[in-house]
């Protein structure tokens, strides 16, 4: 490795002696069947200028996005000869072991087995089945939309559940409530959190304040890829929708995770906290979700909690909002 290339064009009188130079120390590399790291701050304008830069093999460049309260570094493969790479940004990260390398997500290359929507996924919610005509298709995402307090998290967690009731492993996802608090919301709905997780529920938790949307999706590929997922729960779209910087690499790495999850007929949940009465928002994310349900609070109803499915792909559905309650069991929806 030579670090600072760059530095050698100082001991060159002219561009053409600079160029003599590197042909020279090119050519006597590859005669010892050498590998060779040649690094350098270049600028934008070098690749198109310096010889280096036409004949090296590959040509890696670093990038670093400042921010307002945290740094973005990504690199980009320019140039490799004779070999196939994956282009765009990908995001890395700097550690006390070095680089690590989190490739940017791309849509699966296996084309989605449409065999999986002749399976419904129970959502583990008295009534919730009834008005999805038995479930939630198998491979699907549904996007739960409401404002706080509305009972998203309830319903998500009891997804998550039913899938050990009924032997599927679980993912459940949390960027607003750290491991404890989770602990509790699962002591409150009647279940011991210690006996969940040796049955098979994975709990992942990262704080939103220094959320990096590449890492999340690579712990979340590590524990599909591992433990044989069946379902999987985020909570919520938002905290991940704030830790971007780049909306369409935003919207491109939702996508793509929606089409992982339905290739591997994985039956995902996500949550996405909204205004009162608010369903603009859900339907701005529309493309990532092949069920909406729409969950509203009015305390001068009783009970005070509706929903109502606004979209519910390839499905028969309830049409009409149907009143709800959370309870000691969780949630409960009426007639």
């Amino acid at each position: 490795m030579i670090d600072s290339f760059r530095a050698l064009h100082d001991l060159a009188a002219t561009i053409p002696e600079m160029r003599l130079m590197v042909y020279e120390l090119i050519g006597l590399l590859t005669a010892y069947d050498t590998t060779a790291f040649l690094v350098g701050e270049y600028n934008d304008d070098d690749p198109r200028a310096l010889p280096e830069f036409a004949l090296a093999d590959g040509i890696v460049q670093f990038l670093r996005n400042m921010l307002t309260n945290r740094d973005e570094r990504y690199l980009r493969v320019l140039k490799l000869r004779g070999s196939p790479y994956l282009e765009g940004l990908h995001a890395f990260q700097v550690s006390e072991r070095g680089l690590r390398i989190f490739p940017r997500l791309v849509t699966p290359l296996v084309p989605t087995d449409y065999t999986l929507l002749a399976e419904r996924v129970t959502t583990g919610v008295v009534g919730l089945d009834r008005m999805l005509d038995g479930g939630y298709w198998r491979g699907s995402t549904t996007l739960l939309v409401g404002p706080t307090g509305s009972g998203k998290t309830t319903i998500g967690l009891q997804f998550a559940i039913e899938g050990m009731r009924l032997g599927q492993p679980s993912l459940y996802v949390n960027l607003q409530e750290n491991p404890a608090q989770i602990a509790r919301n699962v002591l409150a709905l009647g279940e011991d959190p210690a006996t969940l997780t040796e049955r098979g529920l994975h709990m992942l938790y990262e704080s939103p304040v220094e959320l990096r949307i590449d890492s999340l999706i690579i712990r979340i590929f590590r524990a599909l890829e591992g433990n044989d997922l069946q379902r999987v729960v985020i909570d919520s779209v938002g905290d991940i929708d704030g830790a971007a910087s780049d909306p369409q690499r935003l919207r491109d790495y939702l996508y793509s995770l929606k089409q992982y999850f339905a290739v591997k007929r994985t039956t995902c949940v996500l949550t996405l906290e909204t205004a009162r009465h608010e369903a603009s928002e859900g339907i701005r994310y529309g493309y990532l979700a092949d069920n909406i349900l729409q969950l509203t609070v009015d305390p001068t109803l009783d009970p005070p909690r509706t929903i109502a499915v606004l979209k519910a792909r390839a499905s028969g559905h309830d049409l009409a909002p149907r009143p709800f309650r959370l309870g000691p069991t969780g949630a409960a929806i009426g007639t």
